[in-house]
């Protein structure tokens, strides 16, 4: 996955009563706009529709066609049971990494995954909302190495001020990450009032759209 660095403009952008997120190539944090997968459709033609090979695993229908938690593929049973994230299998230009990311599902490693790699929340299966909004406070700080002020996000949920980065003031991985970490505690499958349009509208999300009812509302056995 490629992080970008975040542009507060574009947090702003996000503020608006129709939540519109930034396009792969131009991404900001907390903030995307998804490509629906090539290959991941809850379709037994998947592959076929896409001109796509097979990944290996067997096919595990996910939720709908629009989601972006669910492995399209598995393997393996019981504490061995793996599942391939459904976005780094992706091409890079599409946003992906353009491997096969085979992840642990009975220890949470999936999990972890989805929602602290990739910001996608395991009970709505789309994307965490971004904070309402920013502002940076003053801290006390007990080491050269750690910040002054800090960056907080208002969180829609539970309308309070949450860091949105750490305190050691170093470069991490995973701009997303603090905001993410209490995204997935606090927010569960609520989003911002308002908020859609979390896909790319691209070839791919054409063609999902015209398979019509089956592709939003087909949904797997439980």
């Amino acid at each position: 996955m490629i992080y970008f660095p975040y542009f507060i403009d574009v947090f702003q952008r996000a503020l608006t009563s129709k939540f519109r997120t930034g396009k792969w190539h131009v991404l900001s944090i907390y903030s995307r706009k998804f490509r629906r997968d090539d290959i991941h459709l809850s379709v037994s033609s998947e592959c076929t529709l896409f001109k796509k090979t097979h990944p290996g695993g067997i096919y595990n229908p996910p939720r709908n066609a629009f989601d972006l938690y669910t492995p399209r593929f598995v393997k393996g049973k019981g504490k061995d049971k793996m599942g391939m994230c459904p976005i780094c299998i992706e091409d890079v230009e599409r946003g992906g990494e353009g491997k096969k990311v085979w992840l642990a599902m009975k220890f949470s490693a999936y999990n972890y995954h989805m929602q602290y790699s990739h910001g996608i929340s395991a009970s709505s299966s789309m994307p965490f909302s971004p904070p309402l909004a920013f502002r940076m406070t003053s801290r006390a700080s007990n080491h050269k190495s750690e910040k002054t002020t800090m960056k907080e996000g208002k969180c829609h949920k539970c309308m309070k001020w949450v860091p949105v980065e750490g305190i050691k003031d170093v470069e991490v991985k995973v701009k997303e990450l603090f905001w993410w970490k209490h995204a997935a505690a606090c927010h569960s499958s609520t989003v911002i009032e308002g908020e859609t349009d979390v896909f790319e509208d691209d070839e791919v999300y054409t063609k999902l759209k015209a398979l019509g009812p089956v592709a939003e509302t087909l949904t797997r056995k439980r």
